[in-house]
């Protein structure tokens, strides 16, 4: 079963937004409007905002790549990351804000 963890954003030629090793994961689809407003030059209207599910960063994850959650998506992705092992803790952050955006960078080192 998949399970939603929260949104990223896509552009056409694939490109995720993030930077060449992280990918932005937002809890809903208002937040990563936000997000791409905030961190990227293109507008809203050329991403497609699609959900990630926990299956999906796993993969990802242990390709190599980290991922940078807001609290929201963080709070889905916590309690399924530790049952996979992955050392994780609680964050006691305030709430997302238009104004500031809070977020916690997620990756798996190879053994």
């Amino acid at each position: 079963m998949a399970i939603p963890i929260g949104y990223i954003a896509v552009l056409k030629s694939g490109k995720v937004l993030g930077n060449k090793s992280s990918y932005v994961v937002a809890g809903s689809e208002e937040i990563m409007r936000t997000c791409i407003t905030k961190l990227s030059t293109r507008s809203c209207s050329e991403y497609r905002i699609q959900p990630i599910n926990f299956g999906e960063i796993m993969e990802r994850l242990l390709q190599g790549l980290t991922f940078v959650f807001d609290k929201v998506a963080y709070q889905r992705f916590l309690p399924l990351g530790q049952q996979e092992g992955i050392k994780l803790t609680p964050e006691n952050l305030p709430e997302n804000s238009v104004e500031k955006l809070i977020f916690i960078k997620v990756g798996v080192r190879k053994s």
